[in-house]
C-alpha cells in the first residue's frame, strides 16, 4: 500500500496511543487498588393506587363483636323470691254485687285489670256467654273475649281455653245468677271510659262502665298470650293465663319506661315449697316513645294455677320480694322505673274438658213445640180465656193470678215438663213472677207466643 493510502484520522489515532503507553507509571508492588464507591440500593418511585371501578360497602361487626362496648355487664340478681302470699280470695263479697239484676259492678286493678261482679236475670244458662269490652268515647275499640259456660255442679265459670277462671256464688230456682269473674287486658289499652258488657245470642246482655286511667309516672309489663286475637283474657288473683308457643316462647311487651333507657328483663318460675326461681335473664333498650319488646323462651308445660312473674326494672338494685309483700306489683308501686307480671304458662293438655250443661228442651211429651226463649218477651195469646200464673210449673200449684190475652210479659226461667204442657217462668211488668203453661187445647193451640 502507498503513503496515499493513510487517512488523516488513523494518522491522529496512533499519535494519541503512543502519548498515552509513554505517561503510564505502573504503581509500585504492594499498593492496594483503590476502593471502589458502596453500591446503593435505587430510589423507589412513586406508584400510583389503582382505583377500584366497585363500589364497597363499609365493614360490619361481628355478630360476637358488641355494638356499643361502653354498655356494662348485666349484673347478678336474686335467684330466689319470696312474697307472703294470701291476699284477698277469689269471689265478690255481697255488699259489691249491683242492687239491680242484669249489672256488672268494675273494680280495676294496676291499670291493667279488673273484678267484675254482675247479677244476672233471664239468661239462658245452658247456652254460652261472652264478654264484650268496648269504648264509650266513640273510638270503637272492641274486646270480645272466648265462650264462658256455666258449670252449676262446680259452682264455677270455665272459660273455653283456659279452664274454669271464675265463681258462681248464687243461683236461685229463677235461674238469677251472681258470679265473680277476673278479667285482663293489655297495658296498650287506651286511656278512657269504658262498657263492658256479659251477653248472649238470644239477645240477653247485662253491662257494667269503668273507666281506665294509667298512672303516667309507672312503667308497665305484660306477658302477650299468642292464641287471643282479642286479648281479653281470664284471671286469677294476681295472674292470667297465656298458652305457650311450639317453640316454648312468649312475647313480652313494656311501655311506660324513660326512652333510650336499658330495662333488665327477668323471668322467675314458681318452685316447689313456695317462692321463685330465676330462670331467664336479659337487657333490652327502650324505643324513643319507651317501649320495648322481649323474648321469654324456655318455657315449659306447667299447672295452669301456677304464678310465674316477669319483671322490668332499670335499676339493678331494685327491691324485688319482700315476705311483708303481697305481690310483686304493691311491693314496686313506689321504685319507679319497675314493673312486673304475674302470668300462668297453660298448654293444651292442661285446660280441663268442656263441662257437661243442662240441653236446652225442645218440646215436652204431649206439647206443642217450645218457642219462647229466655230472655225474651212474650203475650198471653188466647182467644179469649184468661191463663193462670202459677208458683210452680204444675197445675196443682197455687194460682197467683189470671193473666188475660194482651198481657206482655219477659221470659225469665224455664222450661219445665208438667201435664203435657211446656211451663215457662215469667214477670210482667208489674213485677209479677210464677209459671205459665205455653199451652195448648183445642180451642188454643198456644196460650202465649213470643214478640218480635
Amino acid at each position: 500500500m502507498g503513503k496515499k493510502d493513510l487517512s488523516p484520522v488513523f494518522m491522529v489515532a496512533v499519535w494519541l496511543w503512543v502519548v498515552l503507553a509513554c505517561s503510564f507509571t505502573p504503581a509500585p508492588a504492594g499498593t492496594p487498588a483503590p476502593s471502589l464507591p458502596p453500591l446503593t440500593e435505587p430510589p423507589t418511585l412513586p406508584t400510583e393506587t389503582p382505583v377500584s371501578l366497585v363500589e364497597t360497602a363499609p365493614a360490619q361487626p361481628s355478630a360476637e363483636t358488641p355494638t356499643d362496648p361502653t354498655l356494662p355487664p348485666i349484673p347478678e340478681f336474686d335467684e330466689l323470691l319470696y312474697f307472703s302470699g294470701g291476699g284477698a280470695g277469689f269471689g265478690c263479697a255481697e255488699e259489691q254485687y249491683p242492687s239491680s239484676p242484669n249489672e256488672i259492678t268494675v273494680f280495676t286493678d294496676y291499670g291493667k285489670g279488673a273484678t267484675l261482679c254482675a247479677k244476672l236475670k233471664g239468661s239462658n244458662p245452658a247456652k254460652p256467654y261472652k264478654l264484650i269490652l268496648a269504648q264509650l268515647d266513640g273510638k270503637q275499640v272492641v274486646l270480645e273475649s272466648n265462650n264462658l259456660l256455666l258449670d252449676r255442679e262446680k259452682s264455677q265459670v270455665y272459660w273455653e281455653g283456659y279452664g274454669y277462671r271464675g265463681t258462681i256464688d248464687t243461683w236461685t230456682d229463677n235461674n238469677t245468677i251472681s258470679l265473680s269473674l277476673r278479667v285482663w287486658w293489655p297495658v296498650t289499652l287506651p286511656d278512657g271510659n269504658w262498657s263492658i258488657l256479659i251477653s248472649q245470642k238470644n239477645g240477653f246482655t247485662a253491662t257494667g262502665s269503668f273507666t281506665v286511667t294509667r298512672d303516667s309516672s309507672r312503667a308497665y309489663i305484660n306477658v302477650l298470650d299468642p292464641n287471643s286475637a282479642s286479648e281479653m283474657l281470664p284471671a286469677g288473683i294476681p295472674h292470667h293465663g297465656v298458652h305457650i308457643q311450639s317453640a316454648g316462647s312468649l312475647e313480652a311487651m313494656g311501655v311506660g319506661y324513660a326512652p333510650n333507657t336499658r330495662v333488665y328483663v327477668l323471668h322467675y318460675r314458681p318452685i316447689e315449697g313456695g317462692g321463685y326461681e330465676l330462670v331467664q335473664t336479659q337487657a333490652v333498650i327502650t324505643d324513643q316513645t319507651g317501649a320495648f319488646a322481649a323474648e321469654i323462651a324456655g318455657l315449659v308445660d306447667t299447672d295452669p294455677l301456677q304464678m310465674h312473674i316477669l319483671y322490668g326494672i332499670t335499676d339493678p338494685n331494685t327491691i324485688l320480694s319482700s315476705t311483708d309483700a303481697v305481690t310483686c306489683d304493691s311491693l314496686l308501686q313506689s321504685q319507679p322505673g319497675a314493673a312486673c307480671d304475674y302470668f300462668s304458662v297453660i298448654s293444651p293438655g292442661a285446660v280441663p274438658a268442656l263441662p257437661v250443661l243442662p240441653t236446652a228442651i225442645n218440646s215436652c211429651p204431649g206439647a206443642p213445640p217450645q218457642r219462647m226463649v229466655v230472655g225474651k218477651r212474650g203475650i198471653v195469646c188466647t182467644k179469649m180465656d184468661d191463663v193462670w200464673l202459677r208458683l210452680r210449673p204444675n197445675r196443682s200449684a197455687a194460682a197467683l193470678t189470671d193473666l188475660g190475652p194482651g198481657t206482655v210479659f219477659t221470659i225469665v226461667g224455664g222450661p219445665s215438663c208438667a201435664n203435657g204442657w211446656s211451663w215457662w217462668q215469667i214477670e210482667t211488668s208489674a213485677g209479677e213472677l210464677g209459671w205459665i203453661s205455653e199451652g195448648g187445647d183445642a180451642i188454643d193451640p198456644y196460650f202465649i207466643c213470643p214478640l218480635p
